[in-house]
């Protein structure tokens, strides 16, 4: 049903309706700069429209999706906000506003950008060893999926949602003298990737020591003391470096001596690595991390240092 925001007269509410999107004469300009075609972003975006009315005007619109405030004001300079929901499709979506002042109409049109999804497998396919055992694949994505695999000895067993977007798969182990393969579906708004497993034969030559995977972690050295009042923040920052790198990052915190908490080899530590001030922080044993003023910058620099490691 039609929204009419307006305390104005019905004959003068009849008028505007009436005559939408014909403007006779200029009872009501957009200001310099102000464009008559509004775009929005999918999420949630608001826009402010500035306007001039030689006399009183109101709005008039019909979208469920818009909201706009005020929807009346007196002759002069205007301006009303233009907030969209969150546009959840896949279609673009527009309406009209009219700026109505008596029988006169001033149509802005107003366009919100469909929402793109985001759906992704880093990786499409893997092999493993007869024995079988746990077995991760990660999904990039921002929307709702589900995964499914019609071989039995292929078993989702945890899905790490909404947090790393991990699906954990148990593995049994391949019994046959003949290799065997899975295909593992990922599926979200009608869009499918598919993974595709491979298992070894029993008694694969090498399969006893083989190591399918080399996994890479850094190490993260805080040196800190009980005393100082900043160190928490560091601590803060590096377990969310670590959390960040999906157990790629191991931490360890070294206590100076006046802490009563000293290691036995923190005062070499300390001289190694030149650590003049609490607290610094030591990624990789190559790169000192100072403790900024936000723990989302320290926590980056840890992250990135500890990326740069891996690259090399």
């Amino acid at each position: 049903m039609k929204k009419i925001l307006s305390l104005c007269v019905l004959l003068t509410l009849a008028a505007c309706s009436e005559r939408s999107g014909v403007l006779q004469e200029a009872e009501i300009e957009l200001v310099p700069g102000q464009k008559s075609e509004i775009v929005l972003d999918a999420d949630g975006d608001n826009h402010y429209l500035r306007f001039v009315s030689a006399k009183e005007w109101h709005v008039e619109y019909e979208a469920e999706w818009l909201d706009v405030s005020p929807v009346e004001g007196t002759a002069g300079e205007g301006r009303v906000k233009i907030k969209a929901e969150a546009n959840m499709t896949s279609e673009t979506r527009e309406a009209t506003l009219n700026l109505c002042s008596e029988q006169f109409a001033l149509p802005v049109t107003v366009i919100q950008e469909p929402f793109v999804a985001t759906f992704e497998l880093p990786e499409t396919e893997k092999e493993v060893s007869a024995k079988g055992g746990e077995l991760v694949i990660k999904v990039h994505t921002d929307v709702e999926y589900e995964c499914h695999c019609e071989e039995e000895w292929v078993k989702l067993v945890e899905s790490r949602i909404p947090v790393t977007y991990e699906n954990v798969f148990m593995v049994e182990p391949n019994q046959s003298e003949e290799p065997r393969s899975a295909v593992i579906s990922f599926c979200a708004n009608s869009v499918c990737k598919s993974f595709i497993l491979t298992q070894r034969p029993n008694g694969t030559q090498g399969d006893d020591w083989k190591v399918d995977e080399f996994v890479h972690r850094s190490l993260a050295m805080r040196f800190t003391s009980t005393w100082c009042g900043y160190c928490p923040y560091m601590g803060t920052a590096f377990d969310s470096a670590k959390s960040q790198m999906s157990g790629g990052l191991e931490l360890l915190s070294l206590h100076g001596r006046d802490s009563k908490l000293e290691f036995s080899a923190t005062s070499t530590l300390v001289n190694k690595f030149k650590v003049d001030g609490y607290p610094t922080g030591i990624v990789d044993g190559r790169a000192s991390i100072p403790n900024y003023n936000s723990t989302s910058v320290t926590a980056s620099a840890a992250v990135d240092v500890a990326k740069e490691t891996q690259e090399t």
